[in-house]
């Protein structure tokens, strides 16, 4: 539990780049900020990782949005039709995750009254090492069940944020590829 818990803490310390700067810009289009240009890429200065970086714009909205509220990216891109499918899919992982936990408590206490000789049967089980096998079976579902709300949740932000990336996307009709012989070389030449 605590490797996943780590690396998810390391996946969001990742810096996003996704637009090459020219390199006689000297100042960024967010708020003026100062730029410096490593490999043609844009590097802001005033944030050591970048990520908060990414919430600026209108992907990054889509995807704060989503991370404050369940399907809230989506209403902001305007896809309704996914609101039910991120609100299902979070509410039955919530759901499990208190059913399982309710259950692992009672199980619990099934143990310790089984260890203490105050019960002699809960559940259809008999026995202290019945009860302590059932405790860890319902702990690893609930541990399994946080997991995959966490997972779902990390989806639905990334959903937001990838479609809204895509939508302002711009796709012009004058985009070409052309290969072209010089020679003894070979190349191909992107116009856009």
């Amino acid at each position: 539990m605590r490797l996943v818990f780590i690396i998810i803490i390391l996946s969001l310390a990742q810096t996003a780049v996704g637009q090459v700067v020219p390199e006689t810009d000297k100042t960024s289009t967010i708020e003026g900020t100062p730029t410096a240009t490593v490999d043609g890429l844009a590097q802001d200065k005033g944030s050591p990782f970048g990520f908060f970086k990414m919430f600026s714009g209108n992907p990054g909205k889509a995807a704060l949005y989503s991370a404050l509220v369940p399907s809230a990216g989506q209403l902001y891109n305007k896809n309704y039709w996914k609101v039910p499918f991120v609100l299902a899919a979070e509410g039955t992982a919530l759901y499990l995750i208190i059913d399982n936990s309710s259950n692992f408590r009672a199980w619990r206490q099934a143990h310790i009254d089984f260890d203490a000789e105050r019960i002699t049967s809960f559940r259809n089980a008999t026995t202290t090492s019945q009860a302590r096998l059932a405790r860890d079976q319902w702990q690893q579902w609930r541990d399994f069940a946080i997991i995959g709300t966490v997972a779902i949740h990390l989806i639905q932000i990334a959903d937001a944020f990838i479609h809204r990336h895509l939508v302002e996307f711009d796709v012009s009709d004058d985009l070409s590829l052309n290969a072209y012989t010089t020679g003894q070389s070979i190349g191909m030449v992107l116009t856009f």
